[in-house]
C-alpha cells in the first residue's frame, strides 16, 4: 500500500521533482527555504545555487569551535 502525495511522480514531468518545485505559486514559494548548519564552504556554495536556481532563501551557520 502506497500513500502521500509524490508530485515527482504525478504531473507533466514526473521525471523530475524540480518541475514541481519550478512551478509552484510564488506565495507558496516564498514559504519554502534551506536550512544548512554546517562547516563545508562546498557544500554552502552548492546550496546557495539550487536555492538561487529554485527562487528560496538559503539560511546558512556554522559553529566553528
Amino acid at each position: 500500500m502506497e500513500i502521500g502525495f509524490k508530485p515527482w511522480e504525478e504531473g507533466d514531468d514526473p521525471e523530475h521533482a524540480d518541475y514541481f518545485v519550478k512551478n509552484l505559486d510564488e506565495k507558496l514559494l516564498a514559504t519554502w527555504g534551506l536550512l544548512y548548519c554546517g562547516g563545508s564552504k562546498i557544500i554552502e556554495e552548492q546550496l546557495k545555487l539550487a536555492a538561487a536556481e529554485y527562487g528560496i532563501e538559503l539560511h546558512a551557520e556554522s559553529f566553528s569551535w
